[in-house]
């Protein structure tokens, strides 16, 4: 309750004293960090949680991995190690932590990662293919080739029926403006 309030260090206080702790308490703890950048303490209490066998939940793990997106020191090791836990533990194809893990790779600059989970996933949702469309609009410059492959993504996703979002359609006008696409962009609007 505390970590969703932005008090963190109330509820880590009450983390700390008390003696009946779950996996509840550990992965709202855990997220509570993530919410405010405390990457180095939420680093911890996942090594710890990890040494007493306690399991992330795919919540929680979804919120590391999307921290281990934001390039703080050993990010990039962290989400490698995450990674290969979430396989172990049969989560890598829970739509939440692919969703994470393929937003992950895509914001440290590895889109042949992003791209394999993205075509692993059986169940392709809005989320998963909203995450390889920004994917491949992730930095400052877009080339052509990324935007296209963002137009066919789009493209794909109306085929099978779904309904883009709001943060679709923002992707969608990034990918029409970083290469002049405006009619295509027009299109979109319609």
């Amino acid at each position: 309750m505390y970590s969703k309030c932005g008090q963190i260090n109330r509820a880590a206080l009450l983390f700390e004293c008390s003696n009946d702790l779950d996996e509840v308490s550990w992965n709202s703890l855990i997220a509570g960090y993530v919410r405010i950048g405390a990457n180095e303490e939420m680093v911890k209490l996942v090594g710890k949680m990890h040494q007493l066998g306690l399991k992330l939940n795919t919540y929680a793990l979804g919120s590391v991995l999307k921290a281990c997106g934001t390039n703080y020191k050993d990010s990039n090791q962290h989400g490698n190690a995450l990674h290969a836990f979430s396989v172990k533990l049969g989560l890598d194809l829970d739509d939440v932590v692919a969703t994470a893990l393929l937003d992950m790779y895509a914001r440290t600059g590895d889109l042949v990662d992003a791209i394999q989970i993205f075509k692993l996933m059986s169940e392709q949702s809005i989320f998963i293919y909203n995450a390889m469309i920004s994917g491949f609009l992730h930095g400052e410059t877009i080339s052509d080739e990324y935007a296209n492959e963002a137009f066919d993504l789009f493209s794909k996703m109306q085929k099978k029926g779904m309904k883009p979002s709001k943060f679709t359609f923002s992707s969608m006008f990034k990918a029409c403006n970083a290469v002049e696409a405006f009619d295509y962009g027009k299109q979109i609007h319609a």
